[in-house]
């Protein structure tokens, strides 16, 4: 499971759901995978600066993948991060549960790399616990997209 970029300032631009709904549901993911020993990796870009640090129960759920979290300078595809690259591949995974703070940023870039890589990805779309910048729906994002 990658959980990408759930973090406290970066919340705060989501707008197509409630906030606390978002945070809830990220929430379920990371105990879900912790039940299920999945294999989890969370990432950051610039804790320091306006976005803000990771959910502080992100650590208390995952302590061990919040220690080895993937800080990324600001990198807006985690899958340029070399870090974060390298992490996903050792996961030894094929198939990957992506759940992101937002859908047009976190989650795309990340996942369309992923599908053109040699690995061949499958992936098992989260709908709720992610956000998108604006009031339109993820249903009427996904009949606006050009078709690919």
């Amino acid at each position: 499971m990658l959980l990408i970029d759930h973090q406290l300032g970066t919340m705060g631009w989501t707008h197509s759901h409630d906030i606390n709904l978002v945070k809830a549901n990220a929430l379920k993911l990371a105990r879900i995978a912790k039940a299920l020993e999945m294999p989890v990796v969370l990432t950051a870009s610039m804790e320091d600066q306006v976005q803000g640090p990771l959910m502080p129960e992100l650590a208390e759920i995952l302590p061990e993948a919040f220690a080895r979290r993937v800080k990324r300078p600001g990198i807006v595809n985690a899958m340029h991060h070399e870090g974060f690259n390298k992490a996903v591949k050792g996961t030894g995974r094929k198939k990957m549960f992506v759940a992101g703070i937002t859908t047009e940023i976190c989650v795309v870039f990340p996942v369309l790399q992923m599908l053109d890589e040699v690995m061949k990805y499958r992936f098992l779309p989260t709908r709720r616990p992610r956000g998108q910048s604006t009031a339109m729906t993820w249903r009427s994002a996904a009949w606006r997209r050009p078709a690919l």
